[in-house]
């Protein structure tokens, strides 16, 4: 553990990283290159995945309802940053010449959803964890599917930090297995899943 952590700060960082690597790496398997948008950046996990992108080689846009914290790492990992605008969509394609985001990681959800959804690139991939302020959403469906978009739920309540840890070969809530060691900051996340089939016989403890 970093000597400038308390335990309980420490002890919280799991869930952030993991949250944020279920969502960006597992699910929308984000690549070097790619454009990633976070909404919600401010917060815990929106300032992982953050950090996680910037690891990736992806490039990062950060959208949130209020400025986040002076130290929250959006501010210096992305190259836009838009607070509380009316259309995010148009605000997201202004900052990428025109473009959506190959990745959208919606950490707020419900009354975010139909923002998330209008701000995918073409055969884009939206991630969603979150429900805030409404369960139940709508979209216009004819646009979804002519945009070849992709939906993913996350269910973040069934990652597991110890057993993700100990596990040589992992199932975890994405439906990918096989594991790689990868370098975060200050050693926080040292082994996580990557795409792959389970060898007969692997330990499928979930993440």
């Amino acid at each position: 553990m970093p000597d400038a952590l308390s335990f309980d700060q420490a002890a919280s960082v799991g869930v952030n990283f993991l949250a944020a690597w279920c969502g960006l790496v597992e699910a929308a398997d984000l690549k070097e290159g790619e454009i990633a948008l976070l909404i919600g950046a401010g917060g815990g996990v929106g300032s992982a995945a953050a950090q996680i992108a910037r690891r990736i080689g992806a490039r990062a846009i950060g959208a949130d309802k209020r400025t986040p914290h002076p130290d929250a790492p959006i501010h210096t990992i992305a190259e836009k940053l838009i607070i509380d605008v009316a259309d995010l969509a148009a605000e997201v394609r202004v900052a990428i010449d025109g473009k959506g985001a190959d990745v959208v990681f919606d950490l707020v959800g419900g009354i975010m959803f139909r923002s998330a959804v209008n701000s995918l690139a073409h055969l884009g991939r939206l991630i969603e964890i979150a429900s805030t302020g409404q369960r139940e959403v709508s979209f216009d469906l004819l646009d979804f599917y002519h945009n070849e978009s992709r939906l993913l739920g996350v269910d973040t309540l069934k990652v597991d930090l110890t057993g993700s840890m100990s596990a040589r070969h992992v199932h975890h809530p994405c439906g990918r297995h096989q594991s790689r060691s990868v370098g975060l900051h200050h050693g926080l996340i040292l082994k996580a899943p990557v795409p792959g089939p389970a060898p007969k016989g692997a330990d499928r403890r979930p993440l």
